[in-house]
C-alpha cells in the first residue's frame, strides 16, 4: 500500500519471505527480492523530491532469519541514499513514540490514534503509523525545527 500525503510518501513494509508465488525462491534468485526494492525506491526518488529515508531501529528480533534479512535491508538503505545523496534517519522506536504521543512508552495504539489526530490519516496497521512518525522525524530535521539529534536523544 502508498499512500502519497503532500511531502510525505509511506510504503507499507512487507517481509521479505524466501518464498514466490511457484513456492520457495531457490538460492540462485533470491537476490531479485532485493533488486525489486533498490528499483521501487529508486522510482520514488524520480517521482518524488526525496531528502531522506526515515526508517524504524529495530535492536530485537524473533529469529536470526529475520536479524540477517534487517541487516541486508539496513546494508541497501544505507547503500542507496549514500549513492543518492539522501540522509539515511534510524529512528528508535521509543523517539516514534514520544515524538507521536508524547511518551517514549506510549502503546502502539496510542501512536496510531495520534496518527489519525494528527495527519487525519486513517491506518490499522501500526508499523505504517511509526513509518509517519520516522518520516515526521526526518522532515523536522530536514526543515530546521531541530537537529537529529536533538530528536533522537533529547537529553
Amino acid at each position: 500500500m502508498i499512500q502519497h500525503t503532500g511531502e510525505l510518501v509511506l510504503a507499507e513494509a512487507r517481509t521479505l519471505h524466501a518464498k514466490g508465488e511457484e513456492g520457495p525462491i531457490s538460492e540462485a534468485r533470491r537476490g531479485e527480492r532485493w533488486e525489486r526494492l533498490l528499483a521501487l525506491l529508486d522510482g520514488y526518488a524520480d517521482t518524488y523530491d526525496v531528502r531522506a529515508l526515515a526508517y524504524e531501529r529495530v535492536w530485537v528480533h524473533r529469529s536470526a532469519y529475520d536479524a540477517d534479512a534487517y541487516g541486508a535491508l539496513l546494508g541497501l538503505y544505507q547503500l542507496w541514499c549514500h549513492r543518492r545523496a539522501i540522509l539515511a534517519v534510524p529512528v528508535p522506536f521509543a523517539t516514534i513514540k514520544r515524538i507521536a504521543t508524547g511518551s517514549g512508552r506510549a502503546a502502539k495504539a496510542d501512536v496510531v490514534r495520534a496518527t489519525r489526530d494528527v495527519y487525519g490519516l486513517e491506518v490499522r496497521v501500526h508499523d505504517i503509523a511509526d513509518a509517519v512518525w520516522c518520516a515526521e522525524v526526518a522532515r523536522r530535521s530536514l526543515v530546521g525545527e531541530a537537529t537529529l539529534a536533538d530528536l533522537i536523544d533529547p537529553d
